[in-house]
């Protein structure tokens, strides 16, 4: 639900967002449900001056129940995602530290203050669990991707996002009946899982827009570290997705059946037979045609993916997949 512009910035308000603070009024709590909304704005706001300083286009920001999602235009490297990521609970911990300090030497209680500082510090600290799509999990990529390879990584803190959507959608429906506030941990599980989901699924797609995010920096920088993978030619390209590093552009040496070496493909001419084939196709088979020759027609009749969409889709998360640059994020 579309709701207008917050300093500049095109400004979305999810439903489940509303549900959760209209649960926050229903149990007499709506000052702090305002105070809540308040948090969450001023932590995708930092996203959002960080994704806008960093030269990448921004789309528009969406209010969720836990945090919100920063669309962009572009694809950030892993660096700078960490960046970003924690730019937003980073922010919340300073503003409650400093709602703290203000409390404590303002004469009377300021109860609004205190309870603005506690809605910053539980955002903060709720969205620095690493798990996907949480900051913490972006936060966690950043450093697993280049150890695991980005695929795994993902698919890795994606699951974990789902355990944790589960415990809250337990301890939600387990605590309403003695606090109606509780409750709204469900709704936080209710679009924490699909978009934890929703990450797994993209998995292979991130992946790929980490390819071509890969070869627009060495084509920038001219020179970048290099590794090889070696495998055999019926290897299918979704299979070697789990074997890159971030940190390095790779070269497959292509093994022929008695082991001897068959050939080599770039990591260019690997994301170039993946978007043109899909993740079915075999590097053997990526050879043939690198030899001049036409793919075999067992290779099926594929929809290959739009190659300008790939960056797109790689940075959806959430019901409509989530973040897309990291705010909660």
């Amino acid at each position: 639900m579309k709701s207008g512009h917050l300093l500049g910035i095109p400004v979305r308000l999810n439903l489940l967002f509303l549900l959760s603070l209209a649960l926050y009024a229903v149990g007499g709590a709506g000052d702090r449900a305002l105070l809540v909304l308040a948090a969450v704005f001023l932590h995708e706001l930092a996203h959002a001056v960080l994704v806008r300083g960093y030269g990448t286009g921004l789309g528009e920001v969406e209010l969720l129940p836990f945090g919100g999602v920063v669309r962009g235009e572009g694809i950030l490297e892993p660096e700078v995602e960490a960046v970003v990521a924690l730019a937003g609970p980073g922010h919340n911990l300073l503003l409650a530290s400093i709602c703290w300090s203000l409390g404590a030497v303002l004469p009377g209680e300021p109860r609004l203050l205190v309870d603005f500082a506690r809605a910053n510090l539980l955002m903060g600290a709720f969205n620095l669990i690493p798990v996907l799509p949480l900051d913490g999990g972006r936060l966690a990529r950043a450093v697993l991707a280049r150890q695991l390879g980005y695929h795994p990584a993902t698919a890795t803190l994606a699951a974990a996002g789902k355990v944790l959507a589960a415990m809250l959608a337990l301890a939600g429906l387990a605590g309403a009946p003695f606090r109606p506030e509780a409750s709204s941990l469900a709704v936080i599980a209710l679009f924490l899982y699909p978009a934890a989901d929703q990450e797994w699924t993209v998995a292979r797609y991130a992946a790929t827009a980490d390819l071509v995010r890969r070869r627009e920096k060495m084509v920038r920088q001219g020179v970048l570290a290099a590794g090889e993978i070696t495998a055999p030619g019926d290897t299918p390209i979704g299979a070697l997705l789990s074997h890159l590093r971030s940190s390095s552009y790779h070269v497959v040496l292509v093994l022929a059946v008695d082991g001897s070496l068959r050939g080599r493909l770039s990591e260019t001419e690997l994301l170039s037979g993946l978007l043109r084939y899909g993740v079915l196709v075999s590097i053997g088979q990526l050879m043939l045609g690198k030899e001049a020759s036409p793919l075999p027609s067992r290779v099926g009749p594929t929809r290959p993916p739009n190659p300008e969409r790939v960056p797109a889709l790689a940075r959806r998360r959430g019901p409509p997949a989530g973040k897309c640059l990291p705010g909660g994020v």
